[in-house]
């Protein structure tokens, strides 16, 4: 902003992706250097925030409907997340979409061998 001479400036629907950025920003301009971006595990608990504020302000339909069309957003800054998506999107309430994230932070043999369990189990039952 000193090099430009710019008296602010605008965030657009980017925020709606990294909301992060707002951080990363404030840290450039305090040390002069970008601080990097969050981890796996850091944006996880940033969408787990994001459903509890909501879930504390507004109706559940509310927020069922605002973190499904917000988690394709989140999902394009954290590589493969199919699964988390389809488990935000298919939730029928907010605390199966908490657990659904809760299920994310887990170790990956041992999330994946959890999904496995449950897929033979549904195969099992029919």
């Amino acid at each position: 902003m000193q090099a430009s001479g710019c008296r602010g400036v605008m965030v657009g629907r980017g925020s709606l992706r990294t909301p992060w950025i707002f951080r990363r920003a404030m840290g450039l301009l305090r040390t002069g250097e970008l601080p990097p971006e969050p981890s796996f595990h850091e944006k996880l608990n940033c969408i787990a925030r994001h459903v509890e504020l909501l879930n504390r302000y507004h109706a559940v339909e509310h927020v069922l409907h605002c973190m499904r069309s917000r988690i394709s957003w989140y999902g394009k800054s954290m590589g493969h997340v199919k699964g988390l998506k389809e488990g935000i999107r298919t939730a029928p309430d907010v605390g199966t979409m908490l657990r659904v994230i809760e299920e994310w932070r887990r170790p990956d043999g041992e999330r994946i061998s959890r999904i496995t369990d449950d897929l033979r189990l549904s195969v099992e039952s029919l």
